[in-house]
């Protein structure tokens, strides 16, 4: 695979673990998608360097050499996700018989968001990806908007143009101090 079929991929990957997550999906299921995510993520990198690994040695060593000795932490978040998703797929290593729950998938959309970063992953790229900002910015809460379009507005082009990338990150400190599966619960039963 090349380098933007593995960004596709992990668009897809990403954003069916958002949808299933806020459709009350099994949020072990999204520990599983996100791993594979971060995969593509990672490989989409090395592809452009024409590096294609066959185990996680291999991306360990290919990492190692894309940072040159730069510190990184790409393989450890990615060790985490591979850890998440096998708990989540065989349950080694669950505590008292408990699956994933909500938190756990916040925890995995974190390392996720860890790893883009720190490959510079250009999300901006990813029709898929601007597909599930826009699904996320309609989940905002009402009382939030005027807000989050004041800081869009600030950060305006000389032109007048947005770019749709300009929405990511927004609201972010909004959301640190909310309980994730308490927020998730309400917003299911506001669907019904």
């Amino acid at each position: 695979m090349n380098h933007e079929e593995h960004l596709q991929l992990a668009c897809r990957f990403e954003r069916t673990a958002r949808y299933t997550l806020l459709s009350e999906g099994p949020p072990d299921w999204v520990a599983v998608m996100l791993h594979y995510a971060s995969l593509h993520y990672i490989e989409a990198c090395l592809a452009r360097e024409n590096h294609h690994p066959r185990s996680k040695e291999q991306i360990r060593r290919m990492l190692r050499q894309l940072f040159r000795g730069r510190p990184n932490t790409v393989f450890r978040h990615f060790q985490i996700l591979g850890a998440l998703s096998y708990r989540a797929r065989y349950g080694e290593g669950r505590k008292e018989g408990r699956q994933l729950g909500p938190q756990d998938a916040a925890d995995a959309f974190r390392h996720l968001e860890a790893i883009k970063e720190e490959l510079g992953i250009e999300e901006a790229a990813s029709e898929e990806l601007q597909a599930s900002l826009i699904e996320e910015m309609a989940a905002v809460p009402p009382e939030r908007l005027p807000e989050l379009v004041e800081r869009v507005e600030r950060k305006r082009d000389i032109d007048g143009m947005h770019d749709i990338m300009e929405l990511k990150g927004l609201g972010k400190e909004f959301w640190r101090s909310i309980d994730v599966r308490r927020y998730i619960q309400e917003e299911r039963n506001s669907w019904r």
